[in-house]
């Protein structure tokens, strides 16, 4: 099933919505960060509109940044999946405690693992019982158990980018969710694609809505004109991962640089502070790109600045500031940033990959954006270049842009989701 961006789903009957009592699971062992973050503190208070109740169950230790997530008042209500509450059973204890007692080389790591699952299945079983809860949506499938519950159960994959360590166990895994579970849903019509390929027994269970983006509140005269000083800026804004292609995109503006081009460029994001490292990176794309800078001369050092996560004010000013953002990524699952950039008037160079074409013809935004032919560094030294030469004349009209993106709103997203849910609601 496809839920067509051009065609939102908020006539959906809302009445009947509001019978979904959902379970949200936050059950990730890893930090979130970047757009799945974004997914979720946008798509949350949407659904908590739609829906009769929305429990969101998370670890303990997520609790307090999970409160920072919620943008909007909305009354989600928290619950614990802290471990320590899963072995608070005797027969549970008793037999972790065994257990430790006689693996001293962790030889039954798998028993342990089954005795959590089985525990945090419990768990999730009692917060069902307390609340009269009807559906449940795993925020994100990677390597985490399928939850063994007595209602219908769906999961986000945002997409297939896996880190090389994990990518074998994500996909083994998602082949028993998309078995187990009501619905998969992806964040888009590529991302559904991609999914169908890796499962294609469960086609029919996995269904695209596609995200959509929050324009920040228009400041008059925010957006300066480009190319208003004499010194381009460029902006990449992504976390750093070996998908996103920081190695080709350094290897371009090193080039340029040794050829007498004058730039900054910015790079913000989860982990991108991690350019300036000094030790090398176990991830061997990671290391290429940190290793590039590493060996640069001061001069194009002083024109790189990766910075790491910032606060959402401060992303607000690099957006200000930069000329143009530049989007390198070999594959996403959605490419969020751009719709964000053109969202606040800053024109994009991005990558010829699907997922990018696909928010560009769905919204019609090729007019303020240069693709450029390929992922390697030469494409990109190449179109850089010709920009610097002569900088074309894309002004990204934001008042257009806005009334196109808003097409497609998290309102819809959400209802999207509940769609699915009706369906299940109706089948059984």
């Amino acid at each position: 099933m496809c839920l067509l961006i051009m065609q939102p789903v908020v006539d959906l009957n809302k009445e009947s919505s509001h019978a979904v009592r959902l379970l949200i699971l936050e059950d990730f062992s890893f930090t979130v960060n970047g757009g799945i973050e974004n997914v979720i503190s946008s798509l949350l208070p949407e659904l908590a509109i739609a829906c009769e109740m929305v429990v969101w169950v998370l670890p303990e230790y997520k609790r307090s940044s999970a409160i920072s997530r919620l943008l909007k008042k909305q009354p989600i209500q928290l619950e614990s999946l802290d471990l320590s509450r899963w072995q608070q059973g005797w027969s549970t204890k008793l037999i972790l405690s065994l257990v430790s007692r006689i693996d001293r080389d962790n030889r039954w790591l798998s028993l342990r693992s089954r005795l959590s699952d089985h525990a945090k299945h419990r768990r999730l079983q009692s917060i069902i019982k307390k609340y009269s809860l009807t559906h449940l949506l795993n925020l994100g499938v990677f390597d985490q158990s399928f939850p063994e519950v007595p209602i219908p159960v769906y999961g986000i994959v945002y997409d297939t980018n896996y880190s090389p360590e994990l990518r074998d166990a994500c996909i083994r895994n998602l082949e028993i969710w998309a078995r187990k579970a009501e619905g998969i849903i992806t964040i888009s019509a590529w991302a559904r694609q991609q999914i169908c390929l890796k499962v294609p027994l469960a086609i029919a269970k996995i269904h695209d809505v596609p995200i959509a983006v929050n324009p920040p509140p228009l400041i008059p005269g925010a957006r300066q004109n480009s190319h208003s000083s004499e010194i381009t800026t460029f902006l990449y804004p992504a976390s750093f991962s070996f998908h996103k292609n920081h190695q080709a995109l350094l290897e371009a503006f090193s080039t340029l640089h040794s050829q007498g081009y004058n730039f900054r460029i910015v790079f913000c994001g989860y982990n991108t502070n991690l350019l300036l490292s000094s030790e090398p990176l176990p991830e061997q794309q990671l290391e290429a790109a940190r290793s590039i800078l590493a060996a640069s001369s001061p001069e194009f050092k002083a024109c790189v600045r990766p910075l790491g996560s910032v606060e959402q004010d401060y992303l607000e000013r690099l957006f200000q500031e930069a000329d143009y953002v530049v989007l390198p990524s070999m594959d996403e699952g959605f490419g969020l940033p751009l719709t964000e950039a053109l969202a606040r008037g800053v024109p994009v160079l991005c990558s010829d990959i699907p997922p990018f074409r696909e928010q560009i013809d769905t919204y019609g935004l090729d007019e303020y954006v240069v693709i450029v032919g390929g992922v390697d560094s030469d494409s990109w030294s190449e179109a850089i270049r010709d920009l610097l030469n002569q900088p074309p004349e894309i002004n990204v009209p934001l008042a257009v842009v806005r009334e196109r993106l808003s097409k497609w709103r998290w309102e819809d997203v959400a209802f999207g989701y509940m769609h699915l849910m009706q369906e299940s609601r109706r089948k059984s």
